[in-house]
């Protein structure tokens, strides 16, 4: 049935989300069932799985999950004693965790890294490398990441005949899985089980093999058929081990016997090895040429599909090219550095320069504005000087104003009476006249000259008198 108005572009979006949510599952899946099947000892088909996981994690970009099936293809490959694939797994795997910068991840690869190293006997070259492994767990906190680690450091103290060491390894690599118990219950039993092995081992080479004997058939009494798978070849070995240094020669060889059958069977080729050696040492030991010649025979077999010159040296290359890799990143990553610190001085020169031409211009802003305000101090001052000069003035004048009343202009007067014309045509005496238009008044006194015309002999002589606004003299009757 086809959908009718849907969008192209929307209807591509999501086909390819479905895509690759499609994908996306079937790689879990495939990584499920390969985890599954290195479990359960079939090694052939956890390798087709995880193989198909890892092509799928990778084509949709999923890192984490592309490092961790590597990481378990490596260790399928470890179980099978393919060493070289398994190296080669680990690595990508390694290189992928640091970029993330996984550090449980770390932890681990680099742990299963010198486990790998040990098994080839390149004991100088798993020491540092597992010795990283510790101290990155412990950063960590994580008890199963620190358990891991200290058991393969234990077991390479074991070959290293550190014996001391290798106990205190273990009793830690024991303490760290308990520290599990409560979330992972079957990792910390596995745990227990893989340093009850070391401490077998420790035991055995120290003289107390009696004490190793029932530590070790614990471990091949377990019910955990998972560890079983894993464990059961080692702990035959090693009981084998115990058995030999006890002198019984019968259950020695039975027990090398059944860690063959079991390695065989699993298709661990180093716990094959190591078994096939101590048949062909016993049996040559008692004369026993034939049997031993055709144990001997295996061994090389297993001796040079496991550890060959040829594979060395591709490891030796896979070692160069890995650490030119990690320089590489390392250079881009110092470059980066460089060029963001560079920048970072830049934009901080460029923060100074604004900074101080801002600096340069506020502070003239300042100066400028100091300027004029001592300007605007000295002109506010000449003002009141000057405001102050003006008012004192405008006293002055208006007390003169008050003390004038200023007549201006053509006055008509009458030549005989004296009187004045105003504006309205009416005759009036001159001293209303000038009333009216000044604050001026009017004293009335007879001069010097009218007197005697007018007082004849009563005139006192006194030119201004002290007469009445009328003109009259007091005393004239």
């Amino acid at each position: 049935m086809e959908m009718a108005g849907a969008a192209p572009g929307v209807g591509g979006v999501g086909a390819d989300s479905l895509a690759r949510t499609d994908s996306l599952a079937r790689a879990e899946l495939r990584s499920k069932v390969g985890l599954a099947h290195w479990r359960e000892g079939r090694y052939d088909s956890a390798l087709v799985n995880l193989a198909e996981a890892r092509t799928l994690f990778s084509a949709l970009g999923e890192r984490q999950q592309l490092a961790r099936a590597l990481n378990n293809i490596g260790n399928v490959h470890y179980q099978m004693g393919q060493h070289e694939p398994a190296l080669a797994s680990y690595l990508a795997s390694l290189a992928l965790r640091r970029e993330l910068g996984d550090t449980r991840g770390i932890a681990l690869v680099l742990a299963n890294i010198g486990g790998t190293y040990q098994d080839w006997r390149l004991y100088d070259r798993a020491l540092p490398i597992l010795e990283e492994a510790v101290a990155t767990a412990n950063r960590l906190g994580e008890p199963l990441a620190q358990g891991w680690a200290l058991h393969v450091l234990g077991m390479l103290h074991v070959e290293r005949r550190e014996y001391e060491q290798a106990r205190a390894a273990f009793d830690r690599s024991v303490n760290h899985y308990a520290a599990a118990a409560r979330t992972r219950p079957d990792d910390a039993y596995n745990g227990w089980a893989l340093n009850a092995l070391g401490l077998g081992v420790v035991m055995t080479r120290t003289g107390q093999a009696a004490d190793a004997v029932p530590l070790l058939r614990r471990v091949l009494a377990t019910r955990n058929p998972q560890a079983l798978i894993v464990l059961e070849a080692r702990a035959w070995l090693h009981l084998g081990e115990a058995y030999r240094a006890l002198g019984d020669r019968r259950a020695a060889l039975d027990a090398f016997t059944r860690s063959v059958r079991s390695a065989q069977s699993r298709e661990q080729r180093v716990s094959a090895l190591r078994a096939l050696e101590q048949l062909a040492d016993m049996e040559e030991s008692v004369g026993n040429y034939r049997v031993a010649l055709g144990h001997w025979h295996a061994v090389r077999t297993l001796r040079d599909s496991v550890f060959n010159q040829g594979a060395m040296q591709r490891v030796a290359s896979m070692e160069a090219q890995l650490r030119l890799d990690e320089q590489q990143r390392e250079n881009g990553r110092l470059q980066a550095e460089r060029t963001s610190q560079s920048l970072l001085i830049t934009r901080q020169r460029l923060q100074v320069w604004v900074a101080g031409s801002i600096l340069v211009g506020v502070t003239a802003l300042l100066a400028v504005l100091a300027l004029y305000f001592r300007e605007g101090k000295r002109r506010e001052k000449l003002l009141a000087a000057s405001n102050a000069s003006l008012a004192t003035l405008n006293e002055e004048l208006q007390g003169a104003l008050k003390e004038v009343r200023t007549l201006s202009g053509l006055i008509p007067i009458c030549a005989s009476c004296k009187r004045v014309r105003d504006d309205r045509g009416f005759w009036e005496a001159v001293e209303t006249y000038i009333s009216a238009r000044s604050t001026a008044t009017f004293s009335h006194a007879i001069c010097a000259s009218c007197g005697p015309e007018l007082y004849g002999p009563n005139w006192s002589g006194d030119p201004v008198g002290s007469g009445t606004r009328d003109g009259r003299d007091p005393s004239v009757g």
